[in-house]
């Protein structure tokens, strides 16, 4: 026999054997829940998510038992049994920010050629590539950042038969392109300044003459960013294990980020507010921040409850 043949044949006998062990595995982490057969088939129809395109080759089973062997040992998937067979659900521990997300749609759009379309599979493999996050979970924050997208012309999506997810390019791409891309270079073409606080004058150069204009009207979400911040200063000195401390301090940056873009999208920060709760009820109820940042998101008709 070739020893070529011999080779490939040896490989894929090793990726049989690893693949019913971790089937193995799976079931007596799961005790009573489903036959191997249930999850091998279950394995099996779940690679369609993995494949970039119709001529994909690559046999996913084995990357996708042990991904759920390694989830399942970090408390982070779930398997339920019913009239339709085995469901099971990968649980993200981190929040999807919109802007991360856009990134990713943008990296992949500008991959692409104007006429070809980005599908919901590709999306969701890359999301779960750079973040490690399953867009299933963050469908809410999916439509939002779509919505504002195509609103501004930079994509247009729609649904195929057998409701398939398309994404594409649309005719304001290149200025999306632009402001992605391009570096912004500063430059000075007159000596006015606006400033959101009291100050005085404020020169550029010998001779030149300063025009100051102050505006004091406040972000509607000042209140909101003050009680963040200090809800961020409790998280500090809280007695929360570190990796949650992170978690949480990193969700309340990228909400004070968008708060603090030149245009805060209120949808966006809607999207974001909505998953602060389980992050900020971790001071207690009793916390001073909480209560602040409570009162601020009701102030913006947004409730934990």
């Amino acid at each position: 026999m070739d020893q070529h043949l011999q080779s490939a044949l040896r490989i894929l006998s090793q990726s049989q054997d690893m693949l019913q062990n971790a089937i193995l595995e799976l079931m007596r982490m799961f005790p009573g829940v489903a036959n191997g057969l249930a999850w091998q088939d279950k394995i099996f129809t779940e690679q369609r998510k993995y494949l970039s395109g119709p001529k994909d080759p690559h046999d996913y089973q084995l990357e996708i038992a042990q991904r759920w062997v390694k989830l399942a040992n970090e408390g982070r998937l779930k398997a339920t049994m019913d009239a339709r067979g085995l469901s099971v659900m990968e649980i993200d521990n981190a929040a999807l920010a919109p802007a991360d997300l856009e990134r990713i749609l943008f990296k992949k759009l500008n991959e692409l050629s104007g006429l070809k379309g980005l599908m919901y599979p590709e999306l969701n493999a890359a999301v779960q590539h750079f973040l490690g996050l399953s867009l299933k979970q963050h469908v809410d924050v999916l439509e939002v950042v779509l919505k504002e997208l195509a609103g501004k012309r930079y994509l247009r999506y729609d649904v195929l038969p057998g409701g398939q997810l398309r994404i594409s390019q649309a005719l304001n791409f290149d200025e999306w392109r632009d402001m992605m891309v391009k570096p912004q270079s500063p430059s000075v073409t007159n000596n006015s300044f606006t400033f959101n606080d009291q100050v005085g004058a404020v020169q550029t150069g010998t001779g030149s003459v300063a025009n100051v204009q102050q505006a004091v009207a406040e972000s509607p979400y000042a209140d909101l960013k003050s009680a963040l911040q200090s809800a961020l200063q409790e998280l500090a000195s809280s007695n929360l294990p570190l990796p949650k401390r992170q978690e949480a301090e990193d969700y309340i940056k990228k909400t004070v980020q968008e708060i603090d873009s030149e245009k805060p999208n209120k949808a966006i920060l809607t999207a974001l507010c909505s998953g602060l709760a389980t992050t900020i009820q971790t001071l207690g109820s009793a916390s001073a921040a909480y209560t602040a940042v409570t009162a601020a998101l009701s102030h913006l008709g947004i409730s934990f409850s």
